[in-house]
């Protein structure tokens, strides 16, 4: 578990791990320590050993998390065939106890008119959290858009992406709408057309 960690570290423990050992640098170099500065540059070289062997093996739910981002971005930048490649044929939509759509050109075609629709002009990921179950992982994202229907203004919603693994691929399985501003998704659903 320790070993699996330190193998697809997070960029921002890597870099603590640097921060750290560069203060110890500085403090030792300050006091003219040398077993401080070596200590210091050990550090700092653990922090950018880390964080490169993070970077270049990430973990399944990093992937995913990244996927994600995809996504999102794909929405925004109104890349409809970027968002299709991203999409898996049986993809589905929906609320927690409710399916409203199936399959990755209706998701398409449901996002495309969403954006269009309410002219959404940015979104922004503000949290983005992963949870992998055995052969399940579940990331939950919270995000930020601007459209013209709430005068620009950044409205939050949270979603949640299920991928299911699939021999050696994750397979993105089903996109839940949680919440919508104060709003439910189950509330908001049954007052708005999807």
């Amino acid at each position: 578990m320790i070993l699996d960690w330190l193998i697809h570290m997070p960029w921002w423990a890597a870099g603590m791990i640097l921060l750290a050992g560069g203060g110890i640098f500085f403090s030792g170099n300050r006091r003219t320590d040398a077993a401080m500065q070596r200590l210091g540059i050990g550090l700092a070289l653990l922090g950018i050993g880390l964080g490169i062997c993070g970077w270049f093996n990430l973990s399944d739910a990093q992937r995913m998390e990244q996927r994600t981002r995809k996504i999102l971005h794909a929405a925004e930048a109104q890349d409809w065939e970027g968002l299709r490649s991203l999409l898996d044929v049986n993809t589905s939509v929906g609320t927690l106890s409710s399916e409203l759509g199936e399959g990755r050109d209706t998701i398409v075609h449901e996002v495309m008119q969403a954006v269009l629709g309410y002219k959404v002009s940015s979104i922004s990921i503000i949290s983005i959290e992963s949870r992998q179950e055995d052969t399940m992982i579940t990331v939950t994202i919270h995000i930020m858009s601007s459209q013209q229907y709430t005068e620009d203004r950044p409205y939050p919603s949270d979603w949640q992406f299920d991928y299911q693994k699939s021999g050696d691929h994750w397979l993105l399985d089903k996109i839940t709408f949680l919440r919508l501003g104060d709003e439910n998704a189950e509330d908001f659903t049954h007052s708005h057309e999807f």
